[in-house]
């Protein structure tokens, strides 16, 4: 099986899309946290162009949901993660014992999106956002 190249002007579309997405959704962009700094630094997070280092807010039924792309040349993926852990494991699951098997961290609020093909990628972000978190889209706003 051959895997997926993103090239750099394909990246650049995603990432588009990405930003395009937050807009509609009425996201705005998230404070910037010193840990992140760090990050890049270290060498953890690419930041070879803009739209990988824009972190959006989300308000959600569950509280702030700060959601990252990051589109490599092999992959796509959606960092998320909660900021209250425990009141998104209870919304989300229905206060479910913590097992592992949901597609949610229990403990770190982390609800990641990995896949290799971005149109799986942002319609799996849009469902998150907007079916599962409450998220309504600055046309539904109004």
């Amino acid at each position: 099986m051959q895997r997926v190249r993103f090239k750099k002007a394909d990246r650049e579309k995603v990432g588009q899309r990405f930003v395009a997405l937050m807009q509609e959704l009425g996201l705005g962009l998230a404070p910037f946290q010193i840990w992140e700094a760090e990050y890049f630094k270290a060498g953890l997070m690419h930041r070879d162009d803009e739209v990988r280092s824009q972190r959006y807010r989300a308000d959600t039924l569950y509280g702030p949901l700060d959601v990252t792309l990051d589109v490599c040349q092999n992959m796509v993926s959606v960092y998320m993660r909660f900021e209250d852990p425990d009141r998104a494991w209870a919304g989300l699951t229905g206060g479910a014992p913590r097992l592992w098997g949901s597609d949610l961290n229990p403990h770190s609020g982390k609800w990641n999106i990995h896949t290799e093909d971005a149109n799986v990628a942002l319609e799996e972000v849009r469902l998150r956002l907007v079916e599962r978190c409450g998220v309504r889209g600055v046309a539904q706003a109004a």
